[in-house]
């Protein structure tokens, strides 16, 4: 299994906050039966977490050093989670994104609430990072008003040529009622293309673990449906491929 996204690197936002919280959380992944990881720390510049690929690349080797000195065997990339202000299109421009793994893929997020809606239409700025000549993966749709409200968003973003990312909490956790619903309803109407963690400690509830999803849509689609969400895409995204759509 391999996870896409989480937020590994330490002291750069909401995630791990030490190196021994980065290390003990690819612990976990790898205790799990990981053999790849992206960290994908968030990046929403011109307002917080301005994580460049300068910023990130000291403390990603930090992390990878301290892997070797304790023979860890998962392999780590580097990437982040891309806020769609109006900012990102200028460091996208610049080459300035920690792109998944220095591809072409873009891990996006659309500013879901109000205190984080900038003056930039969301459907507009994917539409120029395509242009700009990036692949773009859209990260937990199930989390979005903007989807909750309009599911026909999902079909449209889909005609662009985007790819979605779902939670596995959201599959996993039913106390989020609406988020666990639309999920599943993702899950069922090929909405789907990459599962992943969005982990942000190596305890609690969002942590590096895929083992009880991957059980969950192995038995509800067959074991082929959970290697394309948690083995083959992800690994296509690694090396900078095309996605198999459902």
């Amino acid at each position: 299994m391999i996870d896409t996204h989480c937020h590994i690197l330490f002291g750069v936002d909401d995630g791990a906050q030490t190196l021994y919280d980065s290390i003990e959380m690819l612990k976990v992944a790898q205790a799990d039966g990981m053999t790849n990881i992206i960290s994908t720390s968030h990046c929403v510049p011109g307002i917080k977490f301005e994580n460049d690929k300068e910023t990130l690349l000291p403390i990603y080797r930090e992390i990878v050093d301290e892997m070797k000195r304790q023979d860890m065997k998962i392999e780590f990339h580097l990437g982040s989670e891309l806020m769609l202000t109006p900012k990102a299109i200028e460091w996208l421009r610049d080459g300035r994104v920690a792109t998944l793994n220095d591809t072409k893929w873009v891990l996006c997020e659309i500013p879901w609430n109000k205190n984080l809606q900038f003056e930039i239409d969301e459907d507009q700025a994917i539409c120029t990072v395509l242009e700009l000549g990036y692949k773009v993966i859209i990260a937990h749709p199930e989390r979005y008003p903007q989807v909750h409200e309009n599911y026909g968003k999902l079909e449209y973003w889909k005609s662009l040529g985007c790819f979605f990312q779902i939670n596995s909490t959201s599959l996993l956790n039913p106390s989020r009622e609406a988020n666990h619903r639309l999920a599943w309803r993702m899950m069922e109407d090929g909405y789907c293309d990459v599962v992943a963690t969005d982990a942000h400690r190596h305890q609690g509830t969002r942590t590096n673990r895929l083992g009880g999803i991957y059980a969950i849509i192995q038995e509800k689609f067959g074991e082929m449906e959970a290697k394309r969400l948690m083995v083959d895409n992800p690994l296509r995204l690694i090396q900078d491929g095309v996605l198999e759509r459902r």
